[in-house]
């Protein structure tokens, strides 16, 4: 196999994940912003102040309470797994296309995930890395 053939199969292996990673973020968000039993804070303070209680008639079996308002979690789903999918993709292009500026957009959004995906971070640097180095071989006019 040639160099750029396992180049481009090894970005399109690291980015893979990444898209799975911010495609499910993205829905389990999507989720629970359309459940109607779960309760959003909506205001800025620190302390919850809506209600969670079931009442007889009600129809969520379950209520659920999330500390965020619904526009922080829509700003965050945008931001962190939608910057994720968005540097797999151009990952996939770039490689797919021998594009290395496409590759280098993918490292810079990657890495600049790598800060707010923290729980992930150490599959954000290493995405960002290979795609980095997958964009300075393609550089290389040799």
């Amino acid at each position: 196999m040639r160099p750029h053939k396992l180049l481009r199969l090894l970005v399109i292996l690291m980015a893979t994940p990444l898209a799975a990673l911010a495609v499910w973020s993205l829905q389990h968000t999507a989720r629970e912003l359309m459940d109607p039993c779960i309760a959003w804070e909506s205001g800025s303070s620190n302390s919850f102040s809506g209600s969670a209680a079931i009442a007889p008639g009600d129809p969520c079996r379950m209520r659920g309470v999330n500390g965020q308002s619904r526009a922080t979690a829509e700003t965050i789903a945008v931001l962190v797994p939608g910057g994720m999918l968005a540097g797999a993709i151009l990952a996939i292009a770039g490689a797919l296309r021998r594009r290395p500026r496409m590759l280098f957009g993918a490292a810079l959004f990657t890495l600049a995930e790598t800060v707010g995906a923290f729980s992930i971070f150490p599959l954000t640097l290493l995405a960002g890395a290979v795609f980095l180095t997958a964009y300075g071989i393609l550089q290389d006019p040799a």
